[in-house]
């Protein structure tokens, strides 16, 4: 374990970073805390920083990097445990020498598994059987540490399970400020026998959307889909990927009279060296769509999945805007990047919402060590 001064490459002030490599070294770091030390924010690699809301004080960070085993793989129940610092490529690697994968989304990105799932990439890309899944549903359990250095488990190893709560949900979306992850019980797929990946030409907005609907109510959906604006914003385009039997792969690209191409996000959508312009994500039904888009800027880059999950970039006006508006879609979302005083600004929240996560709070963590 090392602990040094350190200038950390987030936009808000560090006073220490520590990397722990096992349990016992992070039970030595929260049981070595006093009243008067900075709070403690629970990182991986730090990738993902610029994602989540700053602090609102100096932080001593503490990284689970080093944890970074791959504890146990059975491909026969398909599971696996890993120590939260595991970076996703890695896992990723490793699961596709057995034929399997895990199902939500984030694959082989950099970022470790703990930070993926604290900040809770939660809605799938589509609505079939065989898409990708929530976050909350990939984790069966895990084992963690509360900030006054108590280790406590919650669910388990394998995919039936009914003892106890489910607390390793709350990870979810927590961001590191209830407790800290130590290891992830998983639950895997094996990987399609074909794939089928395709994009559409550009269209008007009610083409696109009519396209996009075809397909996210067909019988057999794809495993992935998203409508997304042109990158010069004259239309939108419909991406997806079909996954399962060659067969029935082929039958619907056939059925559907799609073209299979590659494609990618544009990254250059997900970040931007203004600080005016702010990366804004959230959901909203998928019926909604058509409201959603008509709520933003004509020029905004913007891609909605199958599930109702999207992502847009917007200037500080029109963040503030889209945020007031989305109750009345039934939707909701937050600014993921932007200015530090900004990150993590988001639609109003229910007021009991807002009293169940203080009574959590209160409950895994009095003291408000976690920021």
């Amino acid at each position: 374990m090392t602990t040094r001064p350190t200038h950390d490459a987030t936009d808000f002030e560090v006073t220490a970073r520590t990397a722990v490599a096992s349990e016992a070294e992070l039970r030595a770091v929260f049981a070595g805390l006093r009243d008067d030390d900075p709070p403690i924010r629970i990182a991986g690699h730090a990738t993902q920083q610029d994602a989540v809301a700053a602090p609102d004080t100096p932080v001593h960070v503490v990284s689970l990097a080093p944890m970074r085993r791959i504890l146990r793989l059975e491909p026969d129940d398909l599971t696996c445990s890993v120590e939260a610092g595991l970076p996703r490529a890695d896992l990723d690697a490793a699961l596709r020498e057995r034929g399997l994968w895990l199902p939500c989304d984030g694959d082989g990105e950099a970022g470790s598994l703990g930070a993926q799932f604290a900040i809770g990439r939660i809605a799938p890309e589509a609505p079939g059987p065989l898409a990708s899944i929530g976050a909350r549903a990939v984790l069966l359990g895990m084992r963690a540490m509360l900030a006054e250095g108590k280790a406590f488990a919650s669910g388990a190893r394998v995919v039936k399970n009914v003892a106890g709560f489910d607390v390793h949900r709350l990870l979810a979306g927590s961001r590191g400020r209830l407790f800290a992850a130590l290891e992830l019980h998983l639950k895997l797929r094996t990987l399609p026998r074909a794939t089928a990946s395709f994009a559409t030409d550009e269209l008007e907005f009610a083409a696109a959307l009519r396209r996009f609907d075809d397909l996210r109510l067909d019988s057999a959906p794809p495993a992935r889909l998203w409508l997304a604006r042109s990158r010069d914003a004259s239309g939108f385009v419909v991406r997806g990927r079909y996954d399962g039997a060659a067969r029935v792969v082929a039958d619907r690209v056939r059925r559907h009279q799609l073209e299979e191409r590659t494609w990618r996000h544009d990254d250059r959508d997900d970040r931007d060296d203004s600080a005016a312009v702010e990366r804004v994500g959230g959901a909203v039904p998928p019926s909604r769509i058509a409201k959603l888009v008509a709520a933003l800027p004509s020029s905004a880059p913007v891609r909605v999945s199958g599930s109702g999950s999207f992502v847009t970039r917007l200037g500080r006006d029109a963040s503030d805007a889209l945020l007031l508006a989305l109750p009345a879609l039934d939707g909701h979302a937050e600014i993921e990047r932007g200015a530090r005083a900004r990150r993590g600004r988001g639609t109003p929240l229910d007021p009991g919402a807002v009293r169940v996560h203080e009574r959590v709070r209160d409950a895994l963590d009095p003291r408000r060590r976690l920021r």
